[in-house]
């Protein structure tokens, strides 16, 4: 019995020890990416940037709703947020969905309030490197005042997260960039998935729950190769309300990366791009397609 207390014991104490280790792991990761942040863009992130935890550990939750006959919202909001009250978000779906909407409740963990907890920790390196990326421009954006548009704005997020993961990686851990290319790739490719479906039924208005089916066959192929994030992130039942969704992120989202591209190609050249973006926003999708222009002339 002595013995068995003695053992008990001490794979406490390791198990404390690693646990230990884990979070001054996952301290040091995150003071490396708030680092880059900072070398790249000139600007220091907030000291509570996924730095303080969440008081709770369950997802937040968002409301999207689409017309049913195309990938559209019928109201002024783009969504509708619930935090973690599930039960609230899910009456409210339900009385959408009366009025013959498509309807979709996204649960996440990871936000623009930028707060740690036991699901983003579990995530890859480069899962949280993205997630951490793709927040900043958030708060970047909502700092400089800067006239973006909402669709290009999840998307700008989105293109840092994937080709500043790879830079990042690259600088910290050398030779272990594959993790980082192969996420940024199956994002993409169920972002062309998600655009074809949509501009598709929007064109057509006919066979929706077929494209509907359709599309969730190809992202849970794709999401076969994926991880933890990406099946939080896409792991759905597809509806006009899940493209509505994730079309903020994906339309404008291959046009931002030719301009990621042609502007240099580093998180650095993309953001003095995007800091000297006109101050009306109806002209901001203009200015890049101006900038592509002007990069292919003097090529």
């Amino acid at each position: 019995m002595r013995e068995l207390k003695t053992l008990t014991s001490v794979f406490l104490v390791l198990f404390l020890i690693f646990d230990i280790l884990a979070s001054n792991g996952d301290s040091l990761f995150v003071q490396n990416v708030k680092q880059f942040i900072y070398s790249e863009t000139n600007f220091n992130v907030d000291n509570s940037f996924f730095t303080l935890r969440s008081k709770s550990e369950k997802p937040y939750i968002a409301l999207y709703i689409s017309s049913s006959a195309a990938v559209r919202s019928p109201y002024k909001s783009k969504y509708i947020v619930y935090g973690i009250n599930e039960e609230l978000a899910e009456s409210t779906a339900l009385k959408h969905q009366l009025l013959g909407h498509h309807t979709f409740l996204y649960k996440t963990y990871a936000t623009a309030a930028a707060e740690l907890n036991d699901r983003f920790t579990s995530y890859t390196k480069e899962a949280k490197c993205f997630i951490m990326l793709h927040e900043f421009f958030h708060h970047y954006k909502e700092k400089l005042n800067l006239a973006i548009p909402y669709e290009f704005e999840e998307a700008i997020g989105d293109v840092i997260g994937n080709y500043g993961t790879i830079e990042f990686i690259r600088l910290y851990f050398a030779r272990d960039v594959e993790p980082a290319i192969v996420q940024k790739n199956q994002i993409e490719g169920i972002y062309r998935i998600i655009n074809k479906t949509s501009d598709l039924i929007n064109a057509t208005s006919e066979n929706v729950r077929a494209s509907n089916r359709k599309c969730q066959k190809r992202i849970q192929k794709a999401l076969k190769s994926g991880d933890l994030f990406q099946s939080d992130r896409f792991n759905y039942v597809v509806n006009n309300a899940y493209l509505l969704k994730n079309r903020y992120y994906s339309e404008k989202y291959f046009l931002l990366k030719k301009v990621f591209i042609h502007g240099g190609g580093t998180v650095e050249d993309f953001i003095k791009i995007l800091k000297n973006a006109p101050k009306n926003s109806s002209d901001f999708e203009m200015y890049l397609k101006g900038i592509l222009t002007e990069n292919s002339s003097q090529s």
